[in-house]
C-alpha cells in the first residue's frame, strides 16, 4: 500500500486504487496555467471516490483568514472535480490524464458518490474546523451537487487518523 507524508502526517492509502494529481506529466504541464489539484484521490471497496487535501500550519497561516483559506480549497476542489469530469467526458486531455492513472489500477470510472475531505494541521485546527466546513459547503453547494457529492468534511489531524479506516486509509503522525 502506498504511502505519502504531507505536513507531517503519513497517510496510507489502498493499493492499486489510488492517484495523486501532482504524479501526472498531463497535470503538471497544466498546473502552471491557474489550475490546482487536491492531494490525494482513491477508490473504496464500494466504488465510492474520495479526494482529500491537507493543509499545514504554516500554510494556514500564509493564508491568513478563513475566508482565505476556503478560497484556496474551493479553487483545489472545483479544479479537482474539473480534471476529473475531462477523464470521465473522454476529452484529449482528459484521456491523457485517464491513462496516466490507469498504469496504476485497471478500472478507471466514474463513481457514486465522491466524498471531499480537507485536513487542517493546525494548534488553531479545532477552531476552524466548524466555521470552515460552513463557508465550503455554503459556496460549493451548487457545484458539489452537480456532481452527486454531498457535504464537504472539515477534519482536523486527530479525527483523521481516527477515521481514517473508516474512509479505507490509515493515517499516523510521522
Amino acid at each position: 500500500m502506498p504511502e505519502f507524508v504531507e505536513s507531517g502526517l503519513v497517510f496510507t492509502l489502498p493499493d492499486g486504487a489510488c492517484f495523486r494529481f501532482e504524479s501526472l506529466n498531463t497535470y503538471n504541464t497544466l498546473s502552471g496555467q491557474g489550475l490546482r489539484e487536491m492531494d490525494f484521490g482513491w477508490w473504496d471497496r464500494n466504488g465510492s471516490l474520495s479526494l482529500l487535501e491537507v493543509f499545514s500550519r504554516g500554510a494556514i497561516g500564509r493564508l491568513g483568514s478563513a475566508d482565505g483559506l476556503s478560497s484556496v480549497c474551493i479553487s483545489k476542489i472545483v479544479d479537482s472535480i474539473l480534471m476529473l469530469s475531462a477523464m470521465w467526458l473522454g476529452t484529449k486531455t482528459g484521456n491523457c490524464m485517464q491513462n496516466e492513472i490507469s498504469q496504476s489500477f485497471p478500472v478507471f470510472r466514474e463513481p457514486e458518490p465522491v466524498f471531499i475531505y480537507i485536513v487542517l494541521v493546525s494548534s488553531r485546527d479545532q477552531v476552524l474546523s466548524l466555521p470552515m466546513m460552513d463557508i465550503f459547503n455554503n459556496r460549493l453547494y451548487g457545484k458539489t451537487r452537480l456532481f452527486g457529492i454531498g457535504r464537504v468534511s472539515v477534519l482536523n489531524a486527530e479525527q483523521i487518523i481516527r477515521e481514517g479506516p473508516n474512509l479505507g486509509i490509515r493515517v499516523r503522525r510521522q
